[in-house]
């Protein structure tokens, strides 16, 4: 499972990416399209993870 999203913390916005289990083909295209938006809009990202295995 991979949970992406927005945040601000002290008024900068932030993105979010965190996971919790296996990383399946899928959620790991979601992650990088979520990275490439982040960079795009030169905003900075916070990663938790908890990464058990790849499928």
């Amino acid at each position: 499972t991979l949970v992406t999203g927005f945040a601000r913390i002290f008024g900068q916005p932030v993105g979010i990416i965190g996971n919790n289990g296996i990383l399946f083909t899928e959620s790991a295209l979601k992650g990088a399209h979520f990275i490439e938006l982040c960079t795009q809009r030169n905003i900075p990202l916070i990663f938790l993870q908890n990464i058990t295995g790849f499928m």
